[in-house]
């Protein structure tokens, strides 16, 4: 038992470039713009119906999810979480349908990140995860996870990515110049 503080951090959005890596191979036209008008987590609804059918089997094939890219500013955060002592663990939602993920991710994890299983969970149901702090891209999820135990002093942080730049939250993580940097949003104690 430790008595570190543990940050959980989702993957895909945060630390690896899911989004890019899966428009790069379906559809590299899809402009940033794009995206950001999209407003939305939901990438998919980008492509078409055609697109979708291609987009459903890269995802199956696993040299996909081995090759994303890493954000770097996301390696370079959490080696500076660990240096200053802080539990790192890794939450991550499964892709059912590529048989081989779980071992892929575990993988990828290791390669970027020195993971190993006892710091990865793989779950869809985040916020059902305790921990101090928990940063993810999704908004939902955030959500979810701050309702639940916000209560005991605990954080959300929402990885502002185009998908969700839209999107308002108190607390933000954005990608400056390569780095992460914290956004708190001051609350008016008016309001």
């Amino acid at each position: 038992m430790t008595n570190k503080s543990i940050v959980l951090c989702d993957v895909d959005g945060v630390l690896a470039q899911f989004d890019l890596a899966i428009i790069n191979k379906v559809n590299p036209l899809i402009t940033s713009q794009q995206i950001l008008d999209l407003g939305n987590w939901d990438i998919f609804q980008l492509f078409n119906e055609e697109e979708n059918k291609v987009c459903n089997k890269i995802l199956e094939d696993p040299q996909f999810w081995r090759d994303i890219p890493v954000l770097e500013a996301g390696q370079k955060a959490i080696e500076k979480l660990r240096q200053k002592d802080f539990e790192v663990v890794f939450l991550t939602s499964p892709w059912l349908s590529c048989k081989e993920w779980v071992d892929v991710r575990y993988k990828w994890l290791k390669k970027y990140f020195d993971g190993n299983r006892d710091n990865i969970i793989i779950t869809n149901r985040k916020d059902l995860v305790f921990g101090d702090v928990f940063i993810d891209d999704k908004l939902e999820n955030i959500t979810k996870w701050n309702e639940r135990w916000s209560k005991w002093d605990k954080c959300a942080i929402l990885c502002e990515t185009l998908s969700n730049s839209k999107n308002d939250w108190h607390s933000k993580i954005i990608t400056r110049n390569n780095k992460w940097e914290l956004i708190e949003k001051e609350e008016n104690s008016n309001g």
